[in-house]
């Protein structure tokens, strides 16, 4: 009776001792993931922080290239074509932020921060009526709607 009562106390420690290491198991493997989730959005955050940023950079040779005397029209058309392909590259890192993340408080300073450089120079103004000011201001509020993504971003998903 005592070796099968022993026995069976061993079989029970030896199901218990399982279970409890596949719980932790599970635990470690649902942390582990988390943690990439988290990293992979912490990366489109700074994606998409690239393309604004390169892409503010092209608003912004428009601009003086349309204040320029001496800008060349392929020179001008090249400057528009790059800032096309630069606006794609930011809806694109905004789409993979938004596939990644449904924190609310970070998508808005996101979707803030893609406005703001879109109004640096927005669609059909006539580039040659912005004053320099004017366009320092606006350059301004897009870099800081960047640092304000940048700062939500470490806050909300730095554990």
């Amino acid at each position: 009776m005592e070796v099968a009562l022993a026995g069976l106390f061993a079989l029970a420690g030896t199901v218990t001792g399982a279970l409890l290491q596949q719980r932790a198991d599970r635990r470690r493997l649902r942390a582990a993931d988390q943690a990439a989730h988290r990293q992979a959005a912490r990366e489109a955050v700074v994606d998409l922080v690239a393309a604004l940023s390169t892409h503010r950079g092209h608003l912004y040779r428009r601009w003086e290239l349309a204040r320029s005397q001496t800008a060349a029209s392929a020179q001008t058309e090249e400057t528009r074509l790059a800032s096309r392909a630069t606006r794609g590259a930011v809806t694109a890192a905004l789409y993979r932020l938004r596939a990644l993340t449904h924190d609310d408080v970070l998508l808005s300073a996101a979707t803030t921060a893609v406005g703001a450089a879109y109004a640096v120079k927005p669609r059909g103004e006539d580039l040659t009526q912005v004053t320099a000011a004017d366009m320092e201001r606006r350059y301004q509020r897009a870099i800081d709607a960047d640092d304000a993504v940048l700062t939500v971003c470490a806050r909300r998903l730095n554990p």
